[in-house]
């Protein structure tokens, strides 16, 4: 019984782990202040975009209190230009749209429109609703698209936010919704392994629950073929991270031919993002040019 109880636990800390991206940065700084770091490094550049680029704030599109988004446009702006949703990440229980805003100004200065949702967080809020939330955020800026003519709308997300992006795959309203494109950047898309870790304090993923939770595990039967899927993963991403991502890309490609997945080089789990502020950085001209090369096929 004890020898029982000892592998169950070496198995848990394995587990625990391989789904705690700081244990995976100590190449750049000690684990236990990288997550520290990555919120003073994007609160730094949130608030310089916040000072420096005008935008529209708290525009509703839902009934939860923080179910707002940020709307920045360029000068001169045209219904023409694209749009690029930026879902932030946080374990579904962290961080918000106030201090997701660091990859707004190389988009505004390539013409492209950007917009920051915020999102319920657990505990507040169950698994289920967050998903929903995101589901109706695609729906309003369906909405708002149709009204407006826009025509080229990606969206995107960070770890939790990669989760909620791929998860519109999903909704019952796909195949309605106007969407050019997603970009998930370091995702979890199968929840199952979470159930044995610490993270699932408060997000209560159980047994029977996690399929329905998990895009990887409910996948539609066809995926539009014109809408792009870019997966990527940073180079010291853990290796949980980097299967979830591979298996993910192989289970799109059962449906979809317009699949992609690319590791960036010299990045862990949280620079992979806060870089994207910086034009040269790899991730950043890569989303660029995927959008604008799309815009150039739409005129």
């Amino acid at each position: 019984m004890f020898l029982f109880h000892f592998n169950f636990s070496c198995e848990m800390e394995g587990i625990e782990k391989l789904y705690t991206p700081s244990q995976w940065c100590s190449y750049r700084c000690d684990p236990h202040t990288v997550v520290e770091e990555h919120v003073k490094a994007v609160t730094k550049e949130s608030l310089k975009v916040t000072e420096e680029i005008s935008f529209i704030q708290n525009l509703r599109y839902g009934n939860g209190p923080k179910q707002v988004l940020d709307l920045f446009e360029p000068e001169n702006v045209s219904d023409a230009i694209p749009t690029f949703i930026y879902i932030h990440g946080g374990y579904w229980q962290e961080l918000s749209r106030d201090i997701s805003r660091y990859c707004v100004k190389p988009l505004i200065q390539s013409n492209i429109r950007v917009i920051i949702p915020g999102y319920d967080l657990v505990p507040q809020v169950d698994m289920r609703t967050i998903i929903k939330e995101i589901e109706d955020l695609a729906a309003f800026i369906n909405k708002l698209a149709q009204d407006r003519h826009w025509t080229n709308i990606w969206y995107g997300g960070h770890s939790a936010g990669a989760h909620l992006a791929a998860s519109l795959l999903c909704s019952g309203n796909f195949s309605n919704l106007n969407i050019a494109g997603l970009i998930l950047i370091s995702g979890i898309y199968n929840l199952e392994p979470l159930i044995r870790t610490t993270i699932n304090e408060k997000l209560n993923i159980n047994n029977e629950n996690y399929r329905s939770l998990s895009p990887l595990l409910r996948l539609p039967k066809s995926i539009n073929q014109n809408i792009r899927i870019s997966i990527f993963i940073a180079e010291y991403d853990s290796p949980a991270f980097h299967t979830q991502s591979e298996n993910f890309k192989r289970e799109v490609e059962k449906l979809h031919s317009n699949v992609e997945l690319n590791v960036i080089k010299n990045t862990d789990h949280f620079t992979i993002v806060e870089n994207l502020k910086n034009t040269d950085f790899i991730l950043t001209k890569t989303i660029i040019n995927m959008i604008l090369c799309n815009n150039s096929k739409l005129r």
